[in-house]
């Protein structure tokens, strides 16, 4: 074993004696959400699920019924915030275009981002219901830049952490779709290479893991993945010739590893919607309001 894997194993080992410390100190919160996992299972009808193999899966928001309302309308505003783009942009890439004022507007974004569909994989992939950390609406302008999330990485939140990439447009190789390796084939890359949490060239990676494995998140407007980017080496919006448009979701388990960054659009609003939209839903109210330490 080489140093550089070695230094990776011993990251990756802190990490998780880093969660575990966390569960301990806060079991409560642990146990809070694996009884609201419990009786999600028990009373949703979704049978979608994130393999724990290689931490993915694919799905179609189209077969939703009771979501088709709620994307067509999450379509037609992000082609009214892209005009509009230059405004609502806070810097940073790619560029979020959700606003807190969009929630209040259209609170059933925050519905969709929190419905059942989505929230039992999540919830059964990491063992709790968690807490919903990201909201945002991403478009990728066409660029010619190969730097920073374009580039192999992992996320750093936790050890597991699940996001949502709903495609708004329809998505080709020309529009930088995001791109990762399953689990167990960025695994290879640890035992091989070494876990990093920096930025991983292609050259490096395809090294050791076979191009072929690469997980491409193209399709037709409405198709998805919900992936483990904690597992999962991936990158996104990489010189693409055409924008990208897409809704992003994030969840993190409450006891995660380190802090997330605060979001723009869920922090002013979470305990507003936890006393209105789901003044009568605890496992809702925990997913939004749970903090992590």
């Amino acid at each position: 074993m080489n140093k550089a894997v070695a230094l990776g194993y011993a990251h990756l080992t802190l990490r998780h004696l880093i969660r575990i410390s966390k569960v301990i100190l806060r079991l409560p919160v642990e146990i809070q959400g694996r009884k609201y996992m419990k009786q999600l299972i028990d009373t949703s009808d979704s049978s979608l699920r994130i393999d724990v193999k290689s931490g993915y899966t694919r799905f179609d928001i189209r077969n939703i019924p009771e979501l088709n309302a709620v994307f067509r309308k999450l379509q037609n505003l992000a082609g009214q915030w892209l005009n509009d783009a230059e405004s609502r942009r806070s810097g940073g890439f790619p560029v979020d275009l959700m606003l807190p004022s969009d929630l209040l507007d259209h609170p059933d974004i925050l519905e969709l981002a929190l419905h059942d569909e989505f929230l039992v994989p999540a919830s059964v992939y990491l063992g709790q219901v968690p807490r919903l950390a990201q909201l945002r609406m991403f478009w990728s302008p066409k660029n010619q830049t190969l730097t920073g999330s374009q580039k192999f990485h992992y996320d750093h939140r936790d050890t597991s952490q699940i996001k949502i990439f709903l495609n708004l447009i329809d998505i080709c190789e020309e529009s930088g779709p995001l791109c990762f390796l399953p689990a167990d084939m960025s695994s290879r890359f640890n035992s091989r290479i070494g876990y990093n949490q920096g930025r991983n060239e292609d050259d490096l990676v395809y090294s050791v893991c076979p191009s072929e494995a690469l997980v491409i998140n193209t399709g037709e407007a409405g198709r998805g993945v919900m992936v483990d980017t904690g597992r999962c080496l991936h990158y996104g919006s990489r010189q693409n010739k055409k924008d990208r448009l897409i809704l992003m979701i994030g969840y993190i388990r409450p006891n995660c590893v380190k802090l997330e960054n605060r979001s723009r659009v869920l922090e002013p609003l979470r305990y507003e919607f936890a006393q209105s939209l789901f003044k009568n839903d605890p496992v809702r109210q925990y997913a939004l309001t749970v903090t992590p330490r």
